[in-house]
């Protein structure tokens, strides 16, 4: 392991240090934020609080929770905007630490038959499709109210 912190341990230090704009909420195991775009609304990103560049290599027990937790922040997700389908991904190419990608597919998808890295080049760029702050108030709220109808266990949020 490197000395120098990944992408995403750089993130998670941000988050500790209530300094990410685009947390929604920890969870026991991971950090869930909105992704820097919103072109696909609702897109959320889960951070794994373990710098771990495999999900077969984290502890059996923490792995279990960390899954069951992601599938219930899927759920406040799909709930919380609707989306015609949710897509996941799981990559690590770039950044092997584990963090789950949540994009909303909605009824209104330019390319809804193609992964997202294939269908809007500036997808990412948050300078056009970035939420207003209101916007991502408004979104993150919506996610957490959908997350308390679940057994999960709210550490902290971004609204706090």
């Amino acid at each position: 392991m490197s000395s120098v912190p990944c992408e995403i341990c750089r993130q998670i230090i941000s988050i500790r240090e209530n300094k990410h704009p685009r947390l929604i909420a920890e969870l026991e195991t991971g950090f869930a934020m909105l992704g820097p775009s919103q072109f696909y609304r609702g897109y959320t990103i889960f951070l794994c609080k373990v710098d771990s560049a495999e999900l077969h290599l984290l502890d059996r027990d923490f792995r279990i929770h960390f899954l069951e937790e992601l599938t219930f922040l899927s759920e406040a997700v799909f709930k919380a905007v609707n989306p015609r389908k949710l897509n996941y991904e799981l990559l690590g190419n770039q950044v092997s630490h584990i963090h789950w990608h949540l994009f909303p597919r909605h009824f209104n998808d330019p390319q809804p038959l193609l992964p997202v890295w294939q269908c809007e080049p500036d997808y990412l760029n948050p300078q056009i499709y970035g939420p207003s702050s209101d916007e991502s108030r408004a979104l993150k709220q919506q996610i957490l109210d959908e997350l308390a109808k679940t057994p999960v266990q709210v550490l902290k949020t971004g609204l706090d």
